[in-house]
């Protein structure tokens, strides 16, 4: 476990509900002594807040969460590349933006985001779709280490993203 405190991480975690509150719970007997999800009756944890947790379980190390709505706070990218990042996006175009401009070591990508501008809903499997025929090369030129995306589907519907990639090959 200590081995992966040495390293920087940044993740990408695309879902349109990743810093929307859950339902709000009392206390919940998952949680061991210590963890803290910062909720009280006016604050419920959101999806990013839980996977915060869980990476910071594995890699024994902090990690801060970063909305890229949100403006960035005036830091030096000297600090920046000092923390382990979870990157927030709620689209596939946002996502998209994202990888043109930076390597991920891995991507958490919901299978059911939110409504396309023409109607209907976008799916996950979209983005896959995106990259794997991309001819300019702009959404992997910043692929990941050893030369590959690591998508892992966060999704209720956990079989979706690999039944759809199928069908699409």
């Amino acid at each position: 476990k200590t081995r992966f405190k040495e390293l920087r991480w940044k993740f990408l975690l695309i879902d349109d509900y990743a810093l929307k509150p859950l339902r709000k719970f009392n206390e919940s007997p998952s949680l061991k002594e210590g963890d803290k999800l910062d909720c009280n009756e006016n604050k419920v944890p959101k999806k990013a807040d839980i996977i915060k947790l869980i990476l910071k379980e594995i890699l024994d190390t902090e990690i801060e969460i970063i909305d890229l709505k949100k403006p960035k706070e005036a830091t030096n990218n000297s600090d920046e590349n000092n923390k382990n990042l979870l990157v927030c996006v709620e689209s596939i175009n946002e996502a998209k933006e994202a990888l043109k401009t930076e390597m991920f070591d891995m991507i958490f990508l919901d299978y059911l985001l939110g409504d396309k501008t023409g109607g209907g809903r976008e799916l996950g499997s979209e983005l896959l779709k995106e990259i794997q025929d991309d001819k300019k090369n702009e959404l992997r030129k910043n692929i990941g280490p050893l030369g590959k995306f690591w998508i892992f589907p966060i999704s209720a519907f956990s079989y979706a993203i690999d039944r759809k990639s199928t069908r699409l090959n």
